[in-house]
């Protein structure tokens, strides 16, 4: 279990580096899965990224060499792991705390692993409803620029 500065440190980084997004349902002619959401974070520098993932697990994926002789590693997590890892630096997000909650809006509505049922239409129309709008937030911080005068 992280302790509260290593989630507050999580957090700021994240805020900064991560993003929060929500999986398409994909699945053949009758069977339907559902959305799932995740989370992840690129950076140049490997440390902090081995930092998340010995703390919350998840993957680790370099990134082709750039000219600059960079590379840069992207961290993930999906579904219950990126529930427990958002669910830990709430407290302390800024910039992601909307797309955070409503990412665990549609964890919290999940089942148990091995337990899948079909889900209704009704929550399958709220996922989507969902997933559109971490997509708008995660475009930019909406109205904040305009009220700014910044372009």
């Amino acid at each position: 279990m992280p302790t509260a500065e290593e989630c507050a440190y999580a957090a700021g980084f994240f805020d900064g580096e991560g993003s929060v997004y929500i999986r398409q349902p994909h699945g053949r002619a009758g069977h339907r899965s559902s959305y799932s959401i995740c989370a992840s974070v690129g950076q140049d520098d490997i440390r902090p990224v081995l930092f998340l993932q010995r703390c919350w697990g998840g993957c680790i994926n370099p990134g082709p060499i750039r000219p600059n002789g960079k590379c840069n590693s992207r961290w993930t997590l999906v579904a219950a792991s990126a529930g427990r890892f958002l669910r830990d630096i709430l407290p302390y997000l800024i910039v992601k705390r909307e797309q955070t909650e409503l990412a665990l809006e549609i964890q919290s509505q999940k089942r148990p692993a091995g337990r899948w049922k079909p889900v209704d239409d009704d929550l399958m129309e709220r996922w989507g409803q969902i997933k559109g709008q971490v997509t708008a937030l995660n475009a930019r911080y909406p109205g904040f620029y305009d009220k700014q005068g910044v372009n």
